[in-house]
C-alpha cells in the first residue's frame, strides 16, 4: 500500500495527503539512480513555498522519505510523503532496489573474463 511504506496516520492526514494529490500539489520529477524526485507546493504560512521529497530505495527495497516541509524536520512522516506514496502507487513507479553501474554499494560480485587477440 503506498509505495511499500508504512506511515502511522490518522484519517486526517490521509484526506490532507490525497487532496494535494487531487489538487496536483505535488508531483514526480525524476527518478535518478534510486531515488524518486518530487516537488510539492507549501500552503498557508509557507504559501509559494516548493518542498523537495525524496524517496530512496533501499537495498532492501524499503523507502528512506525525506521532506523540506517544517513538519518533516520534527517528526518522521508528512502529508508530502504520504501523498508522493500514493504517486508512487498511480503510476506505478519503481519500488524495487536496483544496481546502478558505479554504485559505491555493490552487491553480489561479478567475474570479468578478459581475453586478447593472441589467445
Amino acid at each position: 500500500m503506498w509505495g511499500s511504506v508504512v506511515f502511522m496516520m490518522n484519517e486526517v492526514m490521509i484526506g490532507r495527503a490525497k487532496k494535494l494529490v487531487d489538487d496536483g500539489d505535488v508531483e514526480y520529477v525524476n527518478t535518478n539512480g534510486n531515488t524518486l524526485n518530487f516537488q510539492g507546493k507549501g500552503h498557508n504560512v509557507s504559501k509559494g513555498e516548493v518542498y523537495i521529497i525524496t524517496a530512496e530505495i533501499q537495498q532492501n527495497n524499503e523507502m528512506a522519505w525525506s521532506c523540506s516541509c517544517h513538519h518533516a524536520q520534527f517528526n518522521d512522516e508528512c502529508k508530502h510523503m504520504l501523498a508522493c506514496s500514493m504517486i508512487i502507487d498511480n503510476k506505478e513507479l519503481r519500488t524495487e532496489y536496483k544496481i546502478i553501474v558505479g554504485d559505491d554499494d555493490v552487491v553480489g560480485s561479478v567475474e570479468l573474463t578478459i581475453k586478447s587477440d593472441d589467445d
